[in-house]
């Protein structure tokens, strides 16, 4: 092995050590998020006022804004993982493959993780859906609790949010989808 081969490994090993690291904290962002937005609107919609009035469903927006946040922190977690993955896909892989003799069509990890095959879109889909569900329930809340001249900008922000929020989501997955960046 020649010192680029040595370098090429050795920081193929690194960065493989990155992204299995970023997915743990991105799996424990998520567990947080369906944690913090499940309890906190079961804590509102369960609390009951001493004078006897219905729980104020108003406050649903709370849940329903952080989820929105914890789905922006997620993307970028995603994002990076897929930029490191991208660069031992189309940068690393090619030098360990030339070294080890590696047969042609056989991929190594990030290659064959990049095969469409291969690829999932499920788990986008239950994150996005956890916050949707508290963005309608958000919403409903609004309209139910507080008069609707107050609501309706409100419910706005909301949905301007969550168009954010599903935006990165449907954007996010096609930014590493090409060979070399030069």
């Amino acid at each position: 092995m020649n010192d680029r081969d040595d370098f090429a490994w050795d920081l193929y090993i690194e960065l493989r050590k990155e992204i299995v690291a970023s997915q743990g904290v991105r799996a424990q962002i998520i567990g947080f998020k369906i944690t913090f937005v499940t309890a906190t609107a079961g804590l509102i919609v369960a609390f009951k006022p001493s004078d006897g009035s219905s729980p104020n469903l108003s406050l649903l927006v709370i849940p329903a804004v952080a989820a929105v946040f914890f789905d922006f922190l997620i993307v970028s977690y995603s994002i990076g993982i897929k930029r490191l993955g991208h660069y031992c896909r189309h940068y690393l892989e090619p030098i360990v493959k030339g070294h080890a003799r590696w047969p042609e069509g056989e991929h190594l990890w990030e290659a064959f993780m990049a095969l469409p095959a291969v690829r999932q879109r499920f788990a986008y889909l239950g994150v996005i859906g956890l916050t949707s569900l508290a963005v309608v329930a958000a919403c409903i809340g609004l309209f139910v609790t507080v008069a609707a001249r107050y609501a309706t900008p409100m419910v706005l922000a909301l949905v301007v949010l969550f168009s954010f929020d599903a935006y990165a989501y449907v954007r996010q997955p096609a930014r590493f989808s090409g060979e070399k960046i030069s």
